[in-house]
């Protein structure tokens, strides 16, 4: 369990750990913000595309397997990204890296449902979520200590011995389970494995997640976006037609069918949404309402990280001896209460509500994502995990970006002054935050309608 954890921390780490050396790197190679920019950009483009595939590779090749493959590319394309050159090389180094993040994204949260007793997988799911939360938070700070101390290259270069210790304890005591104890038949893989849903959907999923990351920055009418976007649906709709001739399409149509697996998936929506949000408007509020520095809005930030990494574990352990369903339900009304103080209060001098506010946030946070883990992969039997983690992941992935939009959209709407606007601002952020509780409470109601453990055993999912 530990050596999966890890896993899912380093593809986290990585996530957050070069933003704070971009002004270095783009000193250095002598690139504006939007070059650099790239660089992000292109790792959260692989990572975003190769989740679905991968997911479903674990299914036919083995969960474990996937999981070493991730180590090996991942720890490839952190050494290129490390020896770089130039803005090209590092983009390109990136994506290959993205790669072996999704690998180790997927499959780890398949594998944890692999590795956990069943009645210990909301505990498995936890500790994960807990690595996870843990490599998000400390990106920035270790990226800044190597960037200072040593050079932006070695943002890179830690993930080469800490790596390999990983790859090798992994290999060494992940046991085999399923599809990982045949031997690897390459041609009867290839002859399985829906390739060309593969390629439909990395490139839909590819040129939707572009679109929707640039849209603010280059203008949504934007060639370029509007490009992306129609490409995407053009992409997606190829996908489609592709899943239904394919025998063993990517996504699973039994899957898809389970109520157990559906439900849970689009209740976590609103959630995944608001993160994206609130990441957004949040920082605004902080410093444009409240005068904090940068410095001290990440410090007040890092208030709600600590709490939530403090409870995703028992948040995990607890649902797996209550019902998970109503644990999601319940921490979602509370996230919704936690909104409405937030914007009823947005007025009121001080910090007080403010910090409230992102303690009871973490604590929702805490009680709603280890839980909906558990509650989306304990209703699928063990040889589709790796499907449905990939679903979720993806569908987690899109929610983030589009609740970066959704929310600067309503933000805007409501604030046609903009952040300088002081009354303006805070009618744009309490329609935000209202509109997130109103988000919270559908998702609560619509959890509820998941079945419980006795259905989930005994419903079969309808024939196609």
């Amino acid at each position: 369990m530990v050596c999966v954890a890890f896993g899912a921390f380093m593809a986290s780490l990585d996530g957050s750990i070069v933003n704070v050396s971009l002004p270095t790197i783009a000193r250095v190679f002598r690139l504006g913000s939007g070059e650099a920019a790239s660089v992000i950009l292109s790792y959260l483009l692989s990572l975003s595309g190769c989740l679905l595939i991968f997911g479903r590779l674990g299914d036919v090749a083995g969960k474990r397997r996937v999981f070493l493959w991730g180590q090996g590319v991942f720890l490839l394309g952190s050494l290129a990204c490390g020896l770089a050159p130039g803005l090209a090389s590092l983009v390109a180094a990136r994506f290959f890296q993205g790669v072996g993040g999704a690998m180790l994204t997927v499959s780890s949260y398949a594998l944890i449902s692999q590795v956990a007793p069943r009645d210990l997988l909301g505990w498995g799911i936890g500790i994960l979520t807990t690595a996870v939360g843990l490599g998000a938070t400390l990106g920035a700070p270790l990226g800044g200590f190597l960037t200072d101390w040593f050079s932006w290259r070695w943002v890179f270069y830690i993930n080469l011995p800490v790596g390999a210790v990983s790859l090798y304890a992994s290999h060494a005591y992940l046991q085999r389970e399923g599809a990982d104890r045949s031997p690897l038949d390459l041609r009867g893989l290839l002859r399985r494995f829906d390739v060309p849903g593969a390629l439909f959907s990395f490139l839909g999923i590819l040129l939707l997640v572009f679109g929707l990351n640039r849209g603010r920055e280059e203008g949504w009418t934007s060639p370029l976006i509007l490009g992306s976007l129609l490409g995407a649906g053009i992409a997606l709709g190829l996908f489609a037609l592709a899943e239904r001739r394919h025998p063993e399409p990517l996504l699973d149509r039994e899957l898809l069918g389970r109520r157990g697996f559906r439900v849970p998936v689009l209740g976590s929506l609103p959630g995944y949404l608001f993160i994206g949000g609130n990441t957004l408007l949040l920082p605004f509020f902080l410093q444009g309402a409240k005068g904090l520095s940068a410095q001290g809005c990440g410090f007040a930030m890092l208030l709600f990280s600590g709490v939530y990494m403090l409870l995703s574990g028992v948040g995990g352990r607890t649902s797996d001896r209550i019902s998970p369903r109503i644990l999601c339900a319940v921490s979602q009304v509370g996230a919704a209460g936690c909104c409405v103080l937030f914007a009823s209060t947005l007025h009121v001098p001080g910090l007080l509500f403010p910090l409230l506010f992102l303690v009871g946030l973490g604590v929702a946070n805490g009680f709603f994502y280890p839980p909906m883990g558990n509650l989306v992969l304990g209703g699928v039997p063990p040889e589709m995990r790796g499907s449905a983690s990939g679903i979720f992941s993806v569908a987690n992935r899109v929610c983030l970006t589009l609740g970066v939009c959704l929310y600067e959209a309503l933000f805007s709407q409501w604030a046609p002054g903009g952040i300088e606007a002081p009354a303006s601002a805070l009618a744009g952020f309490r329609a935000a935050y209202l509109v997130a509780a109103a988000l919270f409470v559908v998702g609560a109601l619509w959890i509820l309608l998941v079945p419980g453990k006795d259905a989930l055993a005994s419903t079969s999912p309808p024939s196609p």
